[in-house]
């Protein structure tokens, strides 16, 4: 139960994670740099932009970080497009979750084994996908993640596709 409690967690934790294509060099395109607000308010307008979105959370013990970058492309048939990368994801369990575990009954060779999972499958995730949303709408959960709130209801009305990662 524990195990798939925290293989849930660590899957929506990777979701939220999601962000967009830096394009280096490209033309007109705002460079928010760190600033979800600049970002935001590009969204509500749906105007080319790009930002960096360093992410820290943590969930049933379980921290999760990574860097992800997002950038709004413009809009195409009424819909604001928008590219997301996510990448560099770090997974760490805390104390206080390790002792929940062993509270549960789990064995440190068991807790090991979940951490060595959890991990592995961390290292191995990476978004990258252009997505099409109303612009409202993707202004609206870009203020959210600004302050923090994420929910597996963000993607919701979104039509996102895999892109292969450039070389």
């Amino acid at each position: 139960m524990i195990q798939r409690t925290l293989s849930i967690v660590a899957l929506l934790c990777l979701l939220f994670i999601a962000t967009a294509c830096n394009m280096p060099g490209a033309s007109g395109v705002k460079d928010c740099g760190e600033d979800m607000q600049c970002f935001t308010e590009a969204a509500e307008k749906c105007d080319p932009a790009k930002v960096v979105f360093p992410m820290e959370l943590e969930m049933m013990g379980i921290k999760i970080t990574s860097t992800s970058y997002q950038e709004i492309v413009g809009e195409e048939d009424g819909l604001c497009v928008f590219k997301i990368l996510s990448e560099g994801v770090e997974v760490e369990f805390t104390e206080e979750a390790i002792d929940q575990m062993l509270g549960m009954g789990m064995t440190q060779e068991m807790i090991d084994e979940q951490i060595q999972m959890t991990e592995e499958a961390a290292s191995q995730e990476q978004l990258n996908q252009i997505c099409r949303v109303d612009n409202e709408r993707l202004a609206a959960i870009m203020g959210q993640w600004t302050a923090g709130e994420f929910s597996t209801d963000d993607w919701t009305g979104m039509d996102c596709e895999d892109v292969v990662a450039e070389e």
